[in-house]
């Protein structure tokens, strides 16, 4: 019995552990089949989780990009911001949210934005909506600044009726629609204003209110002038006087007034007499560029209208002119 329980022992894998070799290796396999358990249990566990927290991260995204108004901020997902979980969430503004702001004003307006920075571009009649629009936009959340590159339609369009040679020319309007009102000779000049108005980048609609005013044209044009206490024409006058005549020319059924004025230096009957011979000296020039004397009356008013109160030279000047008025 001793000989056997010796060679027993002997036979143990593990001599401080009281089993047989055979009961050992059976404990030490059901051991190693409860670590490969364990650890592929972890794994699987590992990956649910993972799966869990970006399942609660997309749900959270959503909800939250439901709540939020324009203009404010909104979530987005970045992979590559932590090193401890495969989605985190951060915020950026809303490209978009500037341009209805912008719609909400008259005119063609491209509200573009990058980050904090708003630069608008189009077009606008003035320079009021050019500054509201700009104004708007600034106090949109998270803009901090505007660079506002919005053309005006007004000066722009005004430019061309003076060029045009439009008496008393003035455009207005609202957003890209532009009405223009002044005077000209003729039908045809009215036309060619509008026209040219219409060829200004970002014009849309053109309302042409301009008046047919042979009067008003030919008085926009520069003063006659005299020699000093006389009444020759002096001869860097007969260019615009040509203008006059040839406006006249189309005149027909109306009676026009030939009006000389004075400035006060002088004695004031010497003033009225000058007054007339300088508006029949107008009159003859006209008539002798073909215009028909029947429509032309000559009057001299001396100094008794002051077109400037005071008492220099260029309001001296001003007082010294020839006007014409429908009668």
């Amino acid at each position: 019995m001793t000989d056997t329980n010796n060679h027993k022992d002997e036979e143990k894998l593990i001599p401080e552990v009281n089993l047989s070799a055979d009961d050992q290796i059976i404990w030490i396999g059901l051991a190693v089949a409860a670590l490969l358990f364990l650890g592929l249990g972890w794994t699987l566990f590992s990956d649910d989780d993972t799966e869990n927290i970006q399942t609660v991260d997309t749900e959270f995204i959503a909800e939250t990009e439901e709540e939020l108004e324009p203009g404010s901020a909104t979530a987005v997902v970045d992979s590559d911001t932590s090193e401890n979980s495969n989605t985190t969430i951060k915020t950026e503004v809303d490209p978009l949210a500037v341009q209805p702001v912008a719609d909400r004003f008259p005119g063609d307006i491209t509200a573009t934005r990058s980050g904090k920075d708003v630069t608008l571009t189009g077009y606008v009649a003035t320079e009021l909506e050019k500054t509201q629009a700009g104004t708007a936009i600034q106090k949109v959340k998270d803009v901090t600044t505007v660079n506002n590159q919005l053309v005006v339609l007004e000066p722009l369009a005004q430019e061309v009726l003076t060029n045009q040679e439009v008496a008393k020319p003035q455009a207005s309007g609202i957003g890209t629609d532009i009405t223009l009102t002044g005077s000209v000779a003729n039908q045809t000049e009215k036309d060619a204003a509008a026209t040219e108005v219409k060829k200004i980048e970002g014009i849309g609609t053109v309302t042409n209110n301009i008046q047919i005013n042979a009067v008003d044209v030919i008085n926009s044009l520069p003063q006659v002038e005299f020699a000093i206490e006389s009444s020759r024409i002096l001869d860097a006058s007969f260019e615009d006087l040509y203008k006059a005549a040839e406006i006249l020319k189309d005149v027909e059924d109306k009676t026009l007034e030939v009006q000389g004025y004075t400035d006060i230096s002088g004695d004031e009957a010497a003033n009225l007499a000058l007054s007339q011979n300088r508006a029949e000296a107008i009159r003859n020039y006209l008539i002798g560029e073909g215009v028909d004397g029947d429509i032309l009356v000559a009057k001299g008013y001396g100094e008794t209208t002051k077109f400037a109160a005071g008492d220099t030279p260029e309001d001296y000047k001003e007082n010294r002119k020839v006007l014409f008025e429908e009668q």
